[in-house]
């Protein structure tokens, strides 16, 4: 039998307690935990469903992405982390702040990288 794999759950500067994989597939996941289910499904290729809440007019959705890395862009709101991730529906890439994404959840369903995937869960120093 494997060794069922721990992912790291670190928020902030806080160290929290390690979540196994075999349970983060199908479970929702609050705003703090956000990033490290991104990261997660990023790592292992799994698409992920997100609650945002647009800048723009406020309007809450749900988004299933495929995601690919988290950058720092300049908005009119100033420096923010944003999500890069590819709507199959859309057919392009979306880009999300990630202080409005609410909830996150990997899907079961894989995907195949169309670009390089830049979201690691422990990026070489």
């Amino acid at each position: 039998m494997a060794k069922r794999r721990l992912l790291p759950a670190i928020v902030g500067n806080r160290v929290r307690p390690r979540i196994r994989s075999s349970t983060v597939i199908g479970q929702k996941f609050g705003k703090r935990q956000a990033m490290i289910i991104v990261r997660f499904a990023a790592e292992r290729r799994f698409r992920v469903r997100i609650r945002y809440t647009r800048i723009q007019d406020g309007v809450t959705k749900m988004y299933v992405l495929e995601p690919y890395s988290f950058r720092y862009r300049r908005t009119r709101e100033g420096l923010r982390k944003m999500l890069f991730a590819y709507h199959p529906l859309h057919g392009r890439i979306h880009n999300f702040a990630v202080r409005y994404i609410s909830q996150a959840e990997v899907m079961e369903r894989p995907f195949r990288p169309r670009w390089r995937v830049e979201l690691k869960q422990n990026p070489a120093p």
